[in-house]
């Protein structure tokens, strides 16, 4: 049981998401991951994702006409692990803009790609401006992973 004023998307102090990128083009996982189309340079991806820790404010990740009054976020951990056939972002925050997670991959993707540097990425943080972002990458490697609620959440009531 969860109190009256429990809300399973409001009441959660933080999420975290993995977005699945593969290495190689391979037909049976490209339902569950996203293949760029070229081998990218994971050392330029993982300082870009290690800036996303500096900033609170997300506007340039959120999809544009948004009705959302705030664009910040407390981002907890932002980092890739490289395996044989994947490379998998993930982010920890307080909570997400829509569109934010697809948006800060592609972001991250240019960076694989050369075509976006630290000082670019600063720059585009501190813009706001969603069409100097990456282009969103598409939904099918993107997995909600986690859900922490504070203790007192759930019980009896």
């Amino acid at each position: 049981r969860v109190s009256r004023d429990f809300h399973a998307r409001f009441s959660a102090i933080s999420r975290t998401y993995r977005y699945f990128i593969l290495k190689t083009k391979d037909p049976f996982s490209t339902e569950f991951a996203y293949y760029p189309g070229l081998t990218l340079d994971i050392e330029n991806m993982r300082k870009a994702a290690a800036i996303f820790q500096e900033y609170t404010d997300f506007a340039c990740f959120t999809k544009s006409n948004t009705q959302t009054e705030n664009y910040r976020c407390r981002i907890i951990e932002s980092f890739l692990v490289e395996t044989d056939t994947l490379i998998i972002y993930q982010v920890k925050a307080n909570r997400f803009l829509r569109n934010m997670v697809r948006a800060m991959v592609g972001t991250l993707i240019e960076a694989g790609k050369g075509r976006l540097n630290e000082s670019e990425l600063h720059a585009l943080l501190i813009s706001g401006t969603r069409s100097d972002a990456g282009e969103s990458v598409p939904a099918r490697g993107l997995f909600l992973e986690d859900v922490i609620y504070p203790e007192n959440s759930f019980g009896s009531h």
